[in-house]
């Protein structure tokens, strides 16, 4: 088992008050650096260390838990603590292969990796008045990996994606509606499963008994201080987790689906014959 928690609360806050945020992209040198200077930089480099010492503390409160409970966990922190791990999740410095590497090494010694959402660096830029290209002069930028991010970068990982059964993402609703279940209580229908086409990413819903003409709804947080996109993260990170074969569940914390979704519990379905728990939404492979 693999444990990946967001930041929540503990990070979130100091995250939005310093302009930290979540990227999906690589740095690059062409983004526009108008409002970027070494006044912003520090800001970022304030608002990286503050974010960081903060989802530290719930890892370790997380890992403390498990402990009493008689559970072999240890804490692993992703960005500052693995090197070339940038904030958008890359792996084109090796970043994300080394953080897999310490990962399975917890794994094989029978130890649980409890790894969090984290603020990290996310690429240097050029002064755009330094005329002598003075490395010192270079300007730091962070952002947010969160941890809907982290799960998928690391199920996929070649190292360890034909290891893994399923993935699954605890959230406040109990799956994927057809719409906001918080703003149409009466009105939203819950998806039972999600198909993803394997070579287009398109995907259908395998339901029949809605009106719903195969809209679905993942609205963002409903939190001000989420800087990663809540729910609608979740889904886009479970279709990417899908896509190279694995079976993503996403219920509700605290529930029965919950514990079925985690210890794989089977129940009859209409459509299949496998969903793996009574409510919650499954996202698969189109067969």
């Amino acid at each position: 088992m693999i444990i990946v928690h967001g930041a929540g609360s503990f990070g979130h806050h100091s995250a939005k008050a310093y302009g930290l945020r979540g990227h999906d992209h690589p740095p690059s040198d062409t983004d526009d650096l108008r409002a970027f200077n070494q006044d912003h930089s520090r800001k970022m480099m304030s608002g990286l260390v503050k974010t960081r010492h903060s989802v530290k503390k719930l890892n370790s409160a997380v890992v403390s838990h498990l402990l009493d409970e008689g559970v072999n966990a240890v804490g692993i922190s992703p960005c500052m603590n693995i090197p070339n791990l940038l904030a958008h999740g890359g792996d084109e410095k090796g970043g994300v292969t080394i953080l897999v590497q310490a990962i399975l090494q917890s794994l094989t010694a029978g130890i649980i990796p409890v790894i969090h959402g984290d603020a990290g660096l996310y690429g240097y830029y050029k002064d755009q008045y330094d005329k002598l290209d003075d490395p010192c002069k270079k300007m730091a930028s962070a952002g947010i990996l969160g941890g809907d991010r982290l799960v998928e970068i690391i199920a996929s990982h070649k190292d360890l994606c034909t290891s893994i059964e399923r993935v699954v993402f605890l959230t406040d609703v109990k799956g994927v509606y057809t719409k906001d279940p918080k703003v149409y209580a009466n009105e939203a229908v819950l998806v039972r499963e999600i198909l993803v086409d394997p070579i287009t990413g398109s995907l259908k819903i395998d339901h029949d008994d809605d009106d719903s003409n195969g809209n679905i709804s993942a609205s963002g947080s409903t939190h001000d201080h989420d800087v990663t996109g809540g729910l609608e993260t979740k889904l886009d990170a479970a279709v990417n987790v899908a896509k190279v074969g694995i079976p993503v569940i996403i219920t509700q914390c605290g529930s029965v689906s919950a514990e079925q979704a985690v210890k794989g519990g089977m129940i009859q379905c209409t459509s299949c014959n496998d969903y793996l728990t009574s409510e919650g939404t499954i996202i698969r492979i189109k067969q």
